[in-house]
């Protein structure tokens, strides 16, 4: 094949949005329940998309995408960042940590805003706060255990 049939053929590729963003692996929930005492002690027990370790556990998005939308839940910040309430359920007594690092480009750490009163309740909810849409890491930390899954953020046109 000459080089200008090979440019031809890739040429229509250069606009796709398949090679303009990365593909997202986003973790699909395990369903993983947590136990009656955990349960108890929280008053929720998650929904259908639970994901958790057996110590932590938290709700994905469906499809794995924390989508922000007009008149939908989260918001955008002055700054363009996206900021989304994520509630987690913990086995023990500890506080919760959460970090995140994007991994389709560079971007800023992602910011967690996690309120105090909480440590012992079994449940501990956050704001998530993204820098930039795109695919991001979350890690999620609790009496030493950890607890990682990536998800897409985007905003709905």
């Amino acid at each position: 094949m000459t080089f200008l049939a090979v440019f031809a053929a890739v040429l229509p590729m250069l606009g796709s949005p398949a090679l303009a963003q990365p593909a997202c692996e986003v973790t699909k929930p395990n369903h993983s329940r947590p136990p009656a005492a955990v349960v108890y002690k929280a008053g929720y027990s998650g929904g259908a998309r639970i994901h958790g370790n057996g110590a932590i556990w938290t709700d994905l998005w469906s499809e794995g995408t924390v989508l922000f939308e007009k008149n939908g839940a989260g918001f955008v910040l002055p700054d363009g960042s996206l900021a989304m309430k994520f509630l987690w359920l913990i086995a023990g007594d500890g506080p919760l940590t959460v970090t995140g690092k994007r991994l389709d480009q560079s971007a800023p750490p992602l910011r967690a805003e996690i309120p105090t009163g909480f440590v012992g309740a079994g449940f501990q909810p956050s704001s998530l706060i993204f820098p930039t849409e795109g695919c991001w890491q979350v890690t999620a930390q609790a009496n030493g255990s950890e607890l990682t899954f990536v998800t897409r953020v985007a905003k709905a046109n």
